[in-house]
């Protein structure tokens, strides 16, 4: 992931990283200083609902003790309309703008009916939080509460609002399925303890029925900040059926349903996952899960009831084993941190890529062009390409052909296809987009140093009747 310059009369806070000692990231908190604190500012990431949310339940059960505020914030940061210097294109794309606006404007409607309000706005946390306390609480005692989520610069967001600010930041809970310290370097191993150790996974909590309220000057403080992104129209959802749904709580939960309970999709998951058109085949919750509209542990528990309703077979078993793949990706980024995003990869698996014939960059713009507008002559890719350029959304099977073939076909370096799909997926994650391809190009946590794909023989594998290539083909 790169640092994007950004420039701004709206920046309040200047951060020498080298030259000031950073606070460390709070992970617990002190009941004393509890008792003493006048508000609290919950920072939602990746977390966009209230329902199994522990960082969330954290942030109003201080606000209660202390008889304080609770001021609830979602920010777009303005890094992520940078472009990129790799994909001359913005960090995040209109897909996944499109969906965390939807999301957060839904939830903005859920706090409004419990009484609270979510300041939305397009800034850093650190300008945010600096400006609250400039200008709003300089003589309060504050404290910051946010999940945890991957992603080195998600991480030094942090730091910054407590270097800026002196305030401290508490992060009570995690995005994952499970809550693990000790994680095993491939994900054999990882599954293996998982098992072998009969891991809980935690229930998801209740939503909070009653919250403490917004300080006075909420409303005023929306007012100051820049106004929150506009929504880029998505494609027709009529005429292209592949694409994800609308953002927001109500529709993720509208897909989980269907695809445990209504259509039985879930119960033959095992035979249809490697499909590549069409709407069952795949969960389609990787949108929710990436924004947090969904929890993992709601997925989880929804496929639970399903097996004790109808017994548990290999399709109700590898939605969770697909879960555990989301968990270890983002236990490897907490673990790794920068490394993780290393372009020569991380942990025991890192290597050189030059002695194995694989690019070290830049990318040939022209090379680079045809993937990317699906105009390689590899019909297979070229309509996985069109897909997500079309839709924001691409199959795990088409991902990993088209990531092959970047890398090992056209022999353009791995990072730059992982830095496309960050702009180019509505589902984006940090530790999934990029382990994901850390792994193909054999830099990560796969132990048989790459997988190079047989396009030809996959189109005849999962598309033998050419139906997919011939659907994007036209588009």
């Amino acid at each position: 992931m790169w640092l994007l310059p950004w420039t701004t009369t709206f920046l309040w806070c200047v951060i020498d990283s080298f030259g000031r000692e950073r606070k460390s990231l709070a992970t617990t908190t002190n009941a004393a200083y509890v008792r003493a604190m006048n508000g609290v500012i919950y920072l939602h990431r990746r977390d966009l609902r209230l329902e199994d949310n522990r960082s969330l339940v954290a942030a109003a059960e201080m606000a209660e003790e202390s008889g304080g505020w609770l001021l609830l914030l979602a920010l777009w940061d303005p890094k992520d309309d940078a472009v990129v210097r790799e994909t001359s294109s913005p960090r995040l794309g209109p897909g996944y703008r499109r969906y965390w606006r939807e999301s957060v404007d839904e939830l903005a409607d859920t706090y409004r009916e419990l009484g609270q309000h979510l300041v939305r706005a397009t800034a850093t946390a650190a300008d945010a939080v600096s400006l609250i306390k400039q200008q709003f609480a300089p003589h309060e005692e504050i404290t910051v509460v946010t999940p945890r989520v991957p992603g080195t610069e998600e991480a030094n967001s942090l730091r910054e609002i407590s270097a800026c600010t002196g305030i401290p930041v508490v992060t009570p809970d995690s995005t994952t399925l499970l809550a693990i310290e000790d994680v095993p370097g491939t994900f054999s191993s990882f599954r293996n303890k998982v098992e072998r150790d009969s891991l809980a996974v935690p229930a998801p909590t209740q939503r909070p029925e009653h919250l403490p309220p917004p300080p006075p000057w909420a409303t005023e403080l929306g007012e100051l900040l820049p106004s929150v992104v506009a929504v880029t129209p998505g494609p027709p959802r009529a005429t292209l059926s592949e694409s994800p749904s609308a953002g927001g709580r109500s529709t993720a939960i509208a897909r989980l349903r269907d695809f445990v309970w209504d259509s039985g999709a879930l119960r033959t998951y095992k035979e249809t996952r490697n499909g590549l058109l069409g709407t069952h085949f795949s969960s389609r919750l990787s949108a929710p899960l990436a924004h947090g509209t969904l929890s993992a542990r709601e997925v989880w528990q929804e496929v639970k009831a399903n097996e004790d309703q109808l017994g548990p077979n290999e399709s109700t078993y590898w939605l969770g084993f697909e879960l555990l793949w989301r968990d270890f990706f983002h236990f490897q980024a907490y673990a790794w941190g920068d490394r993780f995003f290393s372009y020569s990869g991380y942990g025991s698996h890192a290597r050189p890529l030059a002695p194995r014939g694989l690019s070290t960059g830049p990318a040939d713009p022209q090379v680079f062009h045809r993937w990317i507008t699906g105009t390689t002559g590899d019909a297979l890719v070229d309509a996985a390409m069109r897909e997500i350029a079309a839709t924001g959304f691409m199959s795990n099977r088409a991902r990993q052909n088209a990531a092959s073939a970047l890398i090992y076909d056209l022999r353009q370096p791995w990072w730059t296809g992982a830095a496309y799909f960050e702009h180019a997926l509505t589902d984006y994650d940090p530790a999934s987009n990029w382990g994901n391809w850390a792994y193909i190009a054999g830099v990560g946590a796969d132990s048989r140093g790459g997988r190079h794909f047989d396009t030809a023989r996959q189109a005849e594998l999962y598309d033998n009747n050419g139906e997919y290539r011939r659907f994007w083909s036209s588009v």
